[in-house]
């Protein structure tokens, strides 16, 4: 079943009363359009989808005969608007809803760990189970040793290593 509106257009081609030349500036923004939706669905960051906008009106303002640079120019105000607005509002939303929980090694600091192997940085040994991986271990104290079972706190990271303090 085909729409009443694209039946007038077709029917007003057929009849010579409809001006060909404003369809195709309204197609190429039609495809801006589309381009930018497929865009945004492969990478989804809310940067393509921005523009979809901006093409939509300026493809009402291709069907109205405006000046195609009015049309470009109206499209990119539209569309870096909606990208700084989104960027901005996006951002802080996600910091004020989302806690975003870090992942790296960084993410083991101030975490309890059980202490498997002792821990003396004398020998250059130690391993210790947080989260249920073994990680290598030093004490951030020299002189200090911890025993097996003990539990310490992550200090840091140093490379492959936790460094950790005896819990008190």
């Amino acid at each position: 079943m085909m729409n009443f509106n694209v039946m007038l257009l077709l029917n007003a081609a057929e009849n010579e009363g409809f001006d060909m030349g404003i369809l195709w500036p309204a197609l190429a923004w039609l495809g801006v359009l589309i381009l930018s939706l497929i865009v945004e669905a492969q990478t989804a960051d809310m940067g393509a989808i921005c523009f979809a906008p901006g093409a939509l009106v300026g493809m009402i303002l291709a069907v109205l005969s405006v000046d195609p640079v009015i049309q470009i120019v109206v499209c990119l105000v539209i569309s870096i608007t909606l990208l700084v607005l989104a960027k901005t509002v996006l951002k802080r939303f996600v910091k004020k809803h989302h806690k975003i929980e870090k992942t790296d090694a960084s993410a083991m600091e101030g975490k309890i760990a059980t202490v498997i192997e002792e821990v003396d940085n004398k020998l250059d040994q130690g391993v210790v189970k947080i989260n249920g991986q073994l990680w290598s271990a030093r004490l951030e104290n020299e002189g200090e040793t911890a025993a097996v079972g003990e539990h310490v706190t992550v200090v840091h990271v140093s490379g492959s290593k936790l460094i950790c303090q005896r819990q008190k």
